[in-house]
């Protein structure tokens, strides 16, 4: 999936042989359905003549996506001759163009306990326990010791572990 530390400005384009009677576009907020508003939510420019093919062109402001989560946008229309379109079930398969993504504006957050900030320490080794936690998912873990790197964890190995790491 697409993950986004800002909410973004999306857009869609829709063509049509025929003129759309009825167009309704929709957000989908970790599971919950959300009728977005044309002229409030998005704009829509329309371009093409009785002769040609119509262009229909949304622009949904990122003021609809603010809280953190999964976002789904589906765009559903109607033309003229009743035919009925969506961006995620088109009749054929492909030209589904799901628009899908996760706002993630939240920084993760990391414990080190095992050590203290500017301290020394008179032994070999010491053991170090990191949590690394994040509120959708986190990437990677580098650890570095003196500007070195010493360990570097994958989302993998990150999930598989809980974000608990020991480090020795």
């Amino acid at each position: 999936g697409y993950y986004t530390s800002e909410a973004p400005t999306i857009g869609i384009r829709e063509i049509n042989v025929d003129t759309l009677e009825f167009t309704e576009i929709t957000a989908t907020y970790n599971g919950e359905i959300i009728t977005l508003e044309e002229g409030k939510d998005y704009q829509v420019q329309q371009l093409g003549s009785q002769a040609s093919w119509k262009e229909y062109s949304y622009t949904i402001s990122p003021s609809c996506f603010t809280a953190d989560g999964l976002y789904n946008i589906t765009v559903h229309s109607r033309d003229a001759a009743q035919n009925e379109n969506s961006n995620r079930t088109a009749r054929v398969e492909e030209y589904a163009m799901p628009v899908d993504f996760v706002l993630d504006t939240t920084a993760p957050m990391v414990v080190i306990t095992g050590v203290e900030a500017d301290a020394q320490y008179m032994e070999d080794e010491r053991l170090i326990t990191v949590l690394a936690e994040d509120n959708i998912r986190l990437k990677s873990l580098a650890l570095e010791l003196d500007g070195a790197s010493v360990a570097t964890y994958d989302a993998q190995q990150l999930e598989e572990n809980g974000g608990k790491l020991t480090y020795n």
